[in-house]
């Protein structure tokens, strides 16, 4: 009967147990398999997160650190980033090392999961992970050896419960361990299994107990792992509800008291108003859309709103979807990224004004470093130089050049930064023409002011001797009547007409006069000039010619500068020859940085000799015998007074030339 009783026994709880380990490896193998695509899952979506800033900033040595991290990660067999051009490849050798490939990766039997790495919403790069099911295939295996082995040991132990208490060696073990079963399951940590009565029954004791320890341990790595994350995951059902986050979650969220499994919905209580749309836009796109999703969103945390850039996929769990969810905490790097912006801003205003201001200065400004190598000029350095400041930058100061123009500078050099091992320069270009004109100007007006009072005063004590001389020649005019004494009265005549002329002309000189000046057109002016001489040009046959046009205009006095056209018109006809042409032409002129008229009267005679264009303006000087030689020196006095200069010179084509320069 006990045999029966045994085999009866033994062959129910084999097909039994049979029936329940296939039915369980069965399960436990979907299941398994499951978790290794989850694991891989979101190990490439970490990835694929924790790379973007490296691959971002080509940081290789930080990829390379980071691909090596995945080491210990057993079901990992190959990792692949390809981004900037660059593949940085990690597969397994035959001792299960992680190590550096540049060759194709074996994927055969390989679960793939590939995400983009994505910095600042722009697709940067990939990461390819490759997971193997070997490692959870092995353990099925060792698990169904296993249960094999304890179908065996049950059955023996069947057998020998025959022999033995039914209750003592089957009945109470199996319920003992059926309560550890279901307290576990239920999420209790149950009681600890006491000792069986059997060494069968204790080494199923120790198993079970240690295929919990393993799954707890499974689970708390996961956590762990999740934790350690300084990424946002989290996982919601499809009505929002979380139902698995980690800490950075928590943080962001301030979900503490989740931890209590109190519901709590993202949109009802976390998302800003204004971004709510936007989320359930996306939300429907990963559960009923195509399946995955990314925004940025503002959310409500314990510190104040946040700005958060999530990323969502579907994943089912028991026929139900649900969605896996990462994000990053971007608000730090929102408000720096607006403050950068707001200082770059500023400091592209504070640039632009002091651009502005540098080039409004009038007066030629340059930096240069220490070997006077230019690095920043104004406009007006530039306009001196003839060039734009693209073309000066780089080159020597020396290449500012002001020759020719006329114009008088100062140039001072100072150092940008006193005490500093910064040796940059900035050279100051002063225009001193007019205060050297000016200068020069009240050194000829003091000389000709003395000199005009002392010869003023001689020709008002000269003049009434004179006036005396010729009233009595006029008295004895009837008594001279031999042709002897007339012709001796008319010398003495001649004498003093002269001296007359000479005193005119020393008053002329002398007076100081008050200059109202007007704009007027020169070429009539110079036209009456000319008429008035016709008569004198006609005696030399000389020809005279008004070359200048009808638009050139100045402001000028027109009777004090009539006396100076009619001087030099003089002064050129006296030194032509018979036959020849004095010609009168004008034209615009820039110089020394003001509009001037140039006005020209060009005579063909013999010229001025060698040294005498230096001379020909100073008081007596004549080349004339009967000259006073104060013509020119009164043409130039009242050039002066018109704020203009004059100047003598000979043509290239042979004669003289007077050149009269006045403000436009």
């Amino acid at each position: 009967m006990r045999v029966v009783v045994a085999a009866i026994l033994v062959a129910v709880t084999t097909l039994v147990l049979g029936a329940f380990g296939v039915v369980d490896y069965l399960g436990r193998r979907s299941s398994e398999m499951a978790r290794l695509r989850r694991v891989g899952d979101a190990q490439a979506d970490e990835l694929a997160a924790a790379l973007a800033l490296p691959v971002w900033n080509i940081d290789r040595a930080q990829i390379d650190k980071i691909l090596d991290s995945q080491q210990d990660a057993a079901p990992i067999e190959a990792v692949v980033v390809d981004a900037a051009g660059t593949r940085h490849a990690r597969m397994r050798d035959a001792l299960r090392r992680l190590v550096t490939t540049n060759g194709p990766i074996r994927t055969a039997g390989l679960l793939a999961e590939e995400r983009p790495i994505v910095f600042g919403g722009e697709r940067i790069g990939t990461v390819q992970l490759y997971t193997t099911p070997k490692i959870i295939e092995r353990q099925l295996r060792q698990a169904l050896l296993t249960m094999i082995a304890t179908i065996i040991v049950i059955d023996v132990i069947l057998v020998l419960s025959i022999y033995l208490v039914l209750y003592r060696t089957v009945l109470r073990p199996l319920m003992e361990i059926d309560s550890y079963a279901c307290a576990v399951s239920a999420g209790a940590p149950g009681e600890p299994l006491g000792a069986a009565g059997t060494d069968e029954f204790d080494h199923l004791r120790t198993s079970i107990e240690a295929m919990v320890g393993a799954v707890k341990a499974e689970h708390d790595f996961t956590d762990t792992a999740l934790d350690v994350v300084n990424e946002i995951f989290f996982v919601q059902d499809r009505h929002g509800k979380f139902v698995r986050w980690n800490k950075a979650a928590e943080l962001v969220f301030g979900l503490e008291t989740m931890r209590d499994r109190k519901p709590r919905y993202i949109l009802e209580h976390l998302t800003h108003p204004d971004d709510r749309a936007n989320v359930l836009q996306c939300i429907r796109e990963i559960l009923d859309g195509r399946g995955f999703a990314e925004t940025d969103a503002r959310y409500f945390s314990p510190e104040g709103t946040r700005d958060l850039h999530l990323g969502g996929k579907r994943m089912e769990i028991g026929g139900q979807p649900y969605i896996v969810g990462t994000g990053l905490d971007v608000t730090e790097q929102r408000k720096a990224d607006a403050e950068r912006q707001r200082l770059r801003d500023a400091i592209r205003q504070s640039a632009i004004e002091w651009r502005q201001t540098f080039d409004s200065v009038s007066t030629p400004i340059v930096i240069t470093d220490g070997d006077g190598v230019i690095q920043r000029l104004n406009r007006s350095a530039a306009t001196l130089a003839g060039a734009s400041e693209e073309e000066l930058v780089g080159r020597n100061v020396d290449v500012i050049r002001h020759d020719g123009d006329g114009r008088m500078w100062d140039v001072s050099v100072n150092p940008l930064f006193p005490n500093s091992p910064d040796h940059s320069q900035i050279v100051v270009f002063w225009e001193i023409t007019r205060i050297v004109a000016l200068q020069e100007s009240l050194r000829r007006s003091e000389t000709m002011t003395a000199m005009g009072k002392l010869v003023g005063g001689v020709a008002h004590e000269v003049r009434n001797p004179l006036f005396g001389i010729s009233a009595t020649l006029d008295a004895y005019g009837e008594e001279m009547s031999t042709p002897d004494l007339q012709a001796m009265a008319a010398t003495l005549r001649e004498q003093v007409g002269r001296l007359s002329r000479l005193m005119k002309e020393l008053l002329e000189f002398g007076r100081p006069v008050a200059v109202t000046r007007k704009p007027g057109p020169l070429d009539s002016l110079i036209s009456e000039v000319l008429a008035s001489r016709r008569s004198s040009a006609g005696e030399v046959a000389v020809e005279m010619r008004n070359c200048v046009g009808p638009e050139v205009r100045i402001p000028m006095d027109r009777e004090r500068l009539r006396q100076v056209f009619e001087n030099v018109v003089d002064n050129a006809l006296q030194h032509s020859p018979r036959g020849s042409v004095v010609t009168i032409s004008g034209e615009p002129l820039l110089h020394a940085g003001r509009d001037f008229i140039e006005i020209r009267v060009d005579d063909e005679g013999k010229g001025f000799a060698p040294g005498e264009p230096a001379h020909v303006f100073e008081p007596f000087f004549t080349r004339r015998e009967r000259g006073t030689g104060l013509g020119l020196s009164i043409v130039q006095k009242i050039v002066e007074e018109h704020d203009g200069t004059v100047s003598a010179s000979n043509r290239a084509e042979g004669g003289a030339r007077i050149t009269i320069r006045l403000p436009a």
